[in-house]
């Protein structure tokens, strides 16, 4: 290599010494793979699949089975946020069912595949008290 220097008048800054270099350039595209490889890895797995369904049918049963249970005479909402979203199901349950795939996506987008399972069984089970509770009480004593 050839090696490149200041004359002696010039200051100590610009007698440092230059050397030729080699850059290498990495495409943009290798990044933007790995930032959504969670996401496929996560999306291949059939038990994350399973429990993001498993949600969001809990979600459809849950506002099948409020529509159904303040359709027969006596029952009301307890919930009193979802008082007054009662009057139209279809509506809630989209909602609901958005909401709940959107955050199984964040889940499934961001964690690791051991946990985004564990995330997305807690979001089937928990959403699926919900159904049950209603059942209990349309069917229960």
């Amino acid at each position: 290599m050839r090696e490149l220097t200041v004359d002696a008048g010039a200051s100590l800054e610009q007698k440092a010494r230059v050397y030729k270099g080699r850059v290498e350039l990495v495409p943009e595209t290798a990044r933007r793979v790995a930032r959504y490889s969670l996401l496929r890895a996560n999306l291949a797995d059939r038990l994350c699949r399973v429990f993001l369904l498993g949600a969001c049918l809990a979600q459809v049963a849950d506002a099948v089975t409020t529509a159904f249970a303040l359709r027969l005479s006596g029952r009301y909402e307890a919930n009193s946020i979802m008082h007054d979203a009662v009057t139209q199901p279809i509506t809630t349950g989209a909602l609901k069912v958005l909401l709940i795939v959107m955050v199984s996506g964040l889940a499934i987008l961001r964690l690791p595949t051991r946990q985004a399972r564990l995330a997305l069984f807690l979001a089937m089970t928990l959403s699926a008290l919900a159904p049950i509770h209603n059942i209990v009480q349309l069917f229960g004593p």
